[in-house]
């Protein structure tokens, strides 16, 4: 058998979401990556995923190798009223879950004069 160099592969990861009162959450699947292997950016209304995993290192050539590092990538549309300065976000065996809490909406109270 041979070792043979598998190249790295771009996969889009799956995910789920969910709205409470308070805020929305999103996980993503990330299998392989860790906090240092992640990140996140918010522009323009998107929330932008870039992951890469790694695969096991080993001194000597392998016989059999079916491990490829991969990196994930995902854009995801935010709704309106993200509060951008209290974003959360964790990763926790191989699932990213980040929470965007929503904006404090203003109430406004106007005065009501009489004749």
């Amino acid at each position: 058998m041979n070792s043979t160099t598998t190249p790295t592969t771009d996969l889009r990861p799956r995910y789920q979401t969910h709205e409470s009162p308070e805020s929305w959450t999103l996980w993503v699947e990330i299998p392989g990556c860790d906090e240092s292997s992640v990140e996140l950016k918010l522009e323009e209304g998107s929330l932008r995923l870039s992951a890469r995993s790694a695969a096991p290192e080993t001194e000597g050539p392998f016989l059999l190798r079916e491990f490829a590092p991969r990196t994930y990538r995902r854009a995801f549309r935010l709704p309106e009223g993200i509060d951008s300065g209290r974003i959360e976000a964790k990763v926790t065996q191989g699932l990213l879950e980040v929470r965007l809490p929503k904006r404090e909406k203003d109430v406004l109270s106007i005065p009501i004069q009489g004749s």
